[in-house]
């Protein structure tokens, strides 16, 4: 038999098993039902949270999701020499969402990150101005088909769509796209909420958790008009617009009239506020009383909040050097009727180290530290003396900074405190007030010393209880700086290429000089 005809014989033999052989059952892949899916915060009775100034949003309650869609990713795949077969190996997920994010109304979104990363807004690889949200939802879209790697081998697909958002007034309307889905559709009036309209998620059933940036700053005083600029303070509200929100609120807050408040002292120590870059910016997302709030500023700013006894109106006290010593109102002998206590603290009692925890905007939000000490004071107690103060209503390192050096200043001397006993003349005086004391007995003469606490007690009694303490400003201030920048940067997740895999190239002048001089 010759060689050809031998040669033919096989090729006929394959072809005919080939033809005759089965074809290989590969099944489809199958998609995931919208129980499948692992959905983040999804909490029915969550406390919705109340913000003020500019804040991330990294919880949003999904108060509803459904619209699943499920697009099959197909590829075509040879199963004989002559055959092949189109399979479904995965499938591109769109779902939709509606996130609760915080009380209205809300005056910005400014970013949104999904995973950790930037999505859409100032940050985002195709950076968008801030969207200002509308009764009727303002509009923002998603186009990052490989947000999450894309749809190659390993990747997880991309995050494409969009919605609307909703900034929680009392006259928002209906959601168009929620109301397909639920019957009757809620107005959600007084609550800002963000829908993510059947767009796309990635490969697979589980939902990465959204996060958002926003900001809300309330002008209860109508700074904006009457003192243009004092409402916004580094991207935070003004303190006493929180106080005057906390005290009129009907809904979350005390409900007192606003006629009960010094209006023209509210605002005098906003613009004072201002002048320090004071901004308040805050997350209440659990339970507690309101006071909590104002104790909260009152700790940032270093202020008291008092009802005055004699006009009945709320008025907000800042404890700073705004008097002249000699020229206070005197506590002696002839209006005090007993002093009941007289401490200082030994050196070993102060503090050196302040450290005020904070978050931090420009790093995403995370915590950080202002920290200040007092070296002559460490020399003095041969010790290092710490103690940390959490701020969560700073949101900047200039701000802890300052706030970490007043509270040493305070704390790293040894401040006398007094217990007085006082006859009805002292009727008006409040917390922060400051008076000057002299008592020959102990031989102080005009000690400037500041109210922390005043016990009106029986009228009948005749007596006017009152805790001070030595003022801090009768002492010269240290100095102190901005904190350096830390020259922080997020981490790139680029890969780099290895020095190892570069082909550098001898300068074409430095090979003719090597030719000369071997030459």
């Amino acid at each position: 038999m010759s060689f050809l005809v031998f040669l033919i014989i096989n090729i006929a033999t394959f072809l005919l098993t080939e033809l005759l052989r089965p074809k290989p059952n590969i099944e489809d892949a199958k998609p995931a039902g919208l129980g499948d899916f692992q959905v983040p915060t999804a909490t029915e009775g969550r406390v919705v949270p109340l913000i003020w100034g500019r804040v991330k949003m990294a919880g949003p309650n999904v108060v509803w999701y459904g619209d699943l869609v499920a697009d099959p990713i197909t590829e075509k795949i040879k199963t004989g020499l002559f055959s092949s077969q189109v399979v479904t190996t995965g499938f591109r997920y769109s779902i939709g969402l509606q996130m609760a994010l915080c009380r209205g109304p809300v005056d910005l979104l400014i970013n949104i990150r999904n995973d950790g990363s930037f999505c859409w807004g100032e940050e985002a690889p195709s950076a968008d101005a801030n969207l200002v949200p509308t009764d009727t939802g303002a509009i923002y879209f998603i186009d990052e088909p490989s947000f999450f790697g894309g749809e190659e081998s390993g990747g997880g697909g991309g995050l494409v769509g969009g919605g609307r958002i909703y900034p929680g007034t009392e006259s928002q309307v209906v959601s168009a796209y929620l109301a397909q889905f639920q019957t009757p559709t809620p107005f959600y009036r007084g609550t800002c909420f963000i829908t993510f309209e059947r767009g796309e998620i990635g490969l697979g059933p589980t939902l990465r958790a959204f996060e958002f940036e926003i900001q809300r700053i309330p002008d209860g005083l109508d700074l904006a008009t009457l003192q243009p600029g004092d409402e916004e303070i580094d991207l935070g509200a003004n303190p006493m617009n929180v106080i005057f929100e906390v005290i009129t609120n009907t809904e979350w807050g005390l409900a007192r009239d606003s006629g009960l408040i010094d209006l023209v002292n509210f605002r005098a120590q906003a613009a004072i506020l201002k002048t320090e870059g004071q901004g308040f910016a805050w997350i209440m997302d659990r339970i507690q009383d309101v006071l909590e709030i104002i104790k909260l500023v009152e700790s940032q700013v270093d202020g008291v909040l008092t009802e005055n006894p004699v006009t009945g109106l709320f008025s907000f006290t800042l404890i700073r050097f705004d008097y002249t010593p000699g020229t206070l109102p005197l506590l002696d002998e002839t209006n005090v009727l007993k002093v009941t206590r007289f401490q200082q603290p030994a050196w070993a009692e102060t503090v050196n180290q302040i450290s005020v925890e904070y978050t931090d905007r420009r790093k995403n939000y995370t915590t950080s530290f202002g920290l200040a000490q007092d070296q002559g004071n460490q020399d003095i107690v041969q010790a290092i003396n710490s103690s940390k103060i959490r701020q969560p209503g700073v949101k900047n390192p200039t701000l802890a900074n300052a706030i970490a050096w007043r509270e040493l200043r305070a704390l790293s001397t040894p401040l006398a405190t007094l217990k007085i006993v006082t006859d009805r003349s002292q009727f008006a005086v409040e917390p922060g007030d400051v008076l000057e004391f002299s008592w020959a007995r102990f031989g102080i003469t005009r000690l400037p010393v500041r109210v922390t606490r005043s016990d009106r007690g029986k009228i009948l009694d005749n007596e006017i209880t009152l805790d001070v303490a030595q003022d801090v400003f009768a002492f010269a201030p240290g100095s102190f700086s901005d904190p350096i920048d830390t020259g922080w940067i997020a981490v790139s997740s680029e890969a780099k290429v290895s020095l190892r895999e570069r082909l550098w190239e001898i300068p074409f002048q430095l090979s003719l000089d090597n030719e000369r001089h071997l030459g």
